[in-house]
């Protein structure tokens, strides 16, 4: 039995000797000598093939040929190589797979470009699904590092996913896309930045070795590796810092985008010289990329306009912006940067004031004329349409701590137009109207703000595609803004804008969405507080020490936010986890004061993101208590985050966010611990 077990041990490590001598001949890349194309990879305890990881199962190795076998789940597969005499980084590789067996002939050499005209065309259409990004990279040593982000215009934020690395320094990502998307694979502890277009269906395959070199496996592989080299080139040419155009005027700051523009076409120039195999494709995509930068970076100059002189863009500025946004082609989804211009665009003009409001009133009148319900005579729509533009501008001037003249000087072209549809308003007859129609005033609104968003669109010259790709976005930012069901009424006006069935496909889904939440239970339903007991107190000190009294001797972690407030949101992802960390804490209090919120849209998010629970207390509040108390307590943005004591003090007015996680946990659960052993000492005789 002992000499059985000798000689067992024997053989495999014989066997373990011959297997490592024959990676340390085969290690490394191969690719196909024919296109280019990175085929096999062989590492120490797996290779690569197929897309895939594949594990060793058996490496017979002699001086001109031999056979590796590998497995992968329960699939298997055996490798006939055969070397050329004299020359170890040349050989031939058979995989006996069943039927006729190909032959490769393979080189031991990095890939390089190849005539690429046949590169698979992008789809141009919008279909959702997954693609999948394979990655190793040996000198990773961290299970954490690896971010892959995935933008999505008709997704509320960006997909982040963070795949957890081997040992080894492999990871397996399962990328969400729409249509053809451009992925961006970080690892910021290895200083890898690389961008990667996929589609529905990809698999994509990336080897990064020590020298920065990057293998690229898989359908998509020379496309993405044109794309690759590409914004490496370009990545040379520094980004103007846009907060330099607040000193410039819009004329001056278009010049330094078009500056860097014609350099980077130079660079792009550049690299099609070098690489004469360089695919149409991946041409025509990095040139429209950074048009359609250079577009966004234009636009982010709305952002440093000289506010208290109004300032606007020129005609030809815009001409300009005009020219950048039409070059842009299907696949819309494949610019990142897209998007992003569309929408600074139709804000710029659908905002012309630092401060905008849509007037009740005007909704109603608009309401009514647009349906044959009342006619209003041309000049009182005038007037009414100056009196929200009046408003409009007063909020601007006070935003802008405008003096006298100022105001005087802006508010003199709206006065007369006001004091008429303030007596028109006021009528008997407007106010029966208002009342009668009360119930549709709310959808009518949400169909006028869709129309105010979308009508910049019309002053572009760019395809219709791309207006109705835009139309998309925006009706589904309103439906995510809102965090509730459209009326059918918008849902029709929707579907008359998108004819795309594909882009009304994304609406239908979202709009079912928020229906199924709006019928959901909500959990812990004891976590929401009415205000009513609380509309009687008139002093803010008061009423803030009457919200507070119930969690006296407790630690209250205060968050003031709101539904309509993106970085609110953003944060609330976080607090199902950090209140599971804190789940065995009984002296923490999460008190939830939302404001400025329609009651809908709260419920629906708070059952959504999981937000109630045995130590968390949430209320909605009405416009007046929450001015109130934001005065009080000097809330100047959101979310604002406050830490009172047990004692029902202020203790910190900047403590931890929800998104510091552990760093929050622990600096709560702190202040718990110290809170209890005080009671303790105080209650010592």
């Amino acid at each position: 039995m002992k000499k059985r077990i000798l000689l067992c041990l024997a053989a495999a490590w014989c066997l373990s000797l011959q297997a490592a001598g024959g990676i340390d001949r085969l290690k490394g890349c191969w690719a196909d000598t024919a296109t280019a194309q990175w085929t096999y990879a062989f590492f120490d305890r797996f290779a690569i093939f197929r897309n895939d990881f594949w594990t060793y199962d058996r490496i017979e190795l002699q001086r001109r040929k031999g056979t590796v076998a590998l497995r992968r789940g329960n699939e298997r597969v055996t490798l006939h190589l055969r070397f050329v005499p004299g020359r170890d980084s040349l050989c031939t590789i058979t995989p006996a797979t069943g039927g006729t067996p190909a032959t490769v002939r393979l080189c031991r050499v990095p890939p390089v470009p190849r005539e690429t005209a046949d590169v698979p065309a992008l789809p141009t259409g919008y279909a959702a699904d997954s693609a999948i990004v394979r990655g190793y990279i040996p000198f990773h040593k961290s299970p954490e590092g690896i971010l892959l982000r995935a933008p999505s215009p008709f997704a509320e934020e960006d997909f982040e996913i963070r795949p957890r690395v081997d040992s080894l320094g492999r990871f397996t990502a399962i990328v969400p896309v729409t249509g053809a998307t451009e992925v961006h694979i970080n690892n910021a502890l290895e200083g890898l930045f690389m961008p990667a277009i996929l589609s529905p269906g990809d698999t994509l395959t990336l080897y990064a070795d020590e020298e920065g070199r990057i293998f690229l496996m898989g359908r998509c592989a020379d496309f993405n590796r044109e794309i690759i080299e590409g914004h490496r080139r370009l990545g040379t040419v520094r980004y103007a810092d846009w907060h330099r155009s607040k000193d410039l005027s819009p004329e001056e700051w278009k010049t330094v985008c078009m500056d860097e523009l014609r350099l980077k076409r130079q660079v792009l120039a550049t690299y099609a010289q070098d690489a004469p195999t360089l695919s149409r494709q991946a041409a025509d995509y990095l040139d429209r990329s950074i048009a359609l930068q250079c577009a966004g970076q234009m636009l982010q100059k709305a952002f440093t306009l000289k506010r208290r002189q109004f300032e606007r863009f020129p005609s030809s500025f815009l001409h300009t912006v005009d020219s950048l946004l039409a070059l842009a082609r299907p696949p819309y989804t494949a610019y990142d940067d897209l998007s992003y211009a569309l929408n600074n665009f139709c804000h710029y003009h659908s905002s012309p004031l630092p401060s905008s409001v849509t007037w009740p009133a005007t909704t109603l009148a608009d309401y009514l004329h647009r349906n044959g319900i009342h006619t209003f005579s041309d000049r009182e729509r005038a007037d009414l349409l100056l009196l929200e533009e009046g408003i409009s501008m007063s909020f601007s001037l006070e935003s802008l701590q405008a003096d006298s003249a100022m105001w005087k000087e802006r508010m003199a072209p709206y006065l007369d137009a006001m004091e008429r549809a303030g007596a028109l308003t006021q009528s008997e007859e407007f106010r029966q109207l208002a009342k009668a129609h009360q119930d549709k005033i709310n959808t009518w609104e949400i169909r006028s703000n869709l129309e105010k968003d979308l009508a910049p669109l019309r002053l572009l010259h760019v395809a219709d595609s791309l207006k109705a790709f835009h139309a998309a976005c925006v009706v589904l930012h309103e439906l995510d803004r809102r965090r509730a069901p459209f009326p059918q009424e918008i849902i029709g006006f929707a579907r008359e804008r998108l004819s795309d069935p594909e882009l009304y496909a994304f609406v239908s889904a979202r709009q079912e969405r928020y229906q199924r939440l709006q019928g959901q239970d909500l959990s812990h339903p004891q976590s929401l507080k009415t205000t009513e007991a609380l509309e009687g107190i008139g002093s803010p000190d008061s009423l803030w020490a009457e919200i507070l009294r119930p969690y006296r001797g407790k630690i209250v972690y205060v968050d003031f936010w709101g539904t309509w407030c993106e970085p609110c949101k953003l944060q609330m992802k976080a607090v199902p986890a950090l209140k599971a960390s804190l789940a065995d804490e009984d002296d923490i209090v999460f008190l939830y004061l939302a404001v400025h919120s329609p009651e809908e849209s709260w419920l629906n998010f708070l059952k959504e993101n999981d937000l109630t629970g045995r130590n968390s207390v949430h209320y909605n509040l009405p416009p007046e208590m929450g001015q109130a108390l934001t005065r009080h307590l000097s809330i100047q943005a959101y979310p604002t985050y406050l830490l009172i004591d047990r004692d029902g003090r202020m203790a910190d007015r900047q403590p931890p966010t929800p998104r510091d996680g552990d760093r929050l946990a622990g600096y709560l659960r702190r202040m718990a611990q110290g809170a209890q052993q005080q009671t303790q000492t105080e209650n010592t005789p």
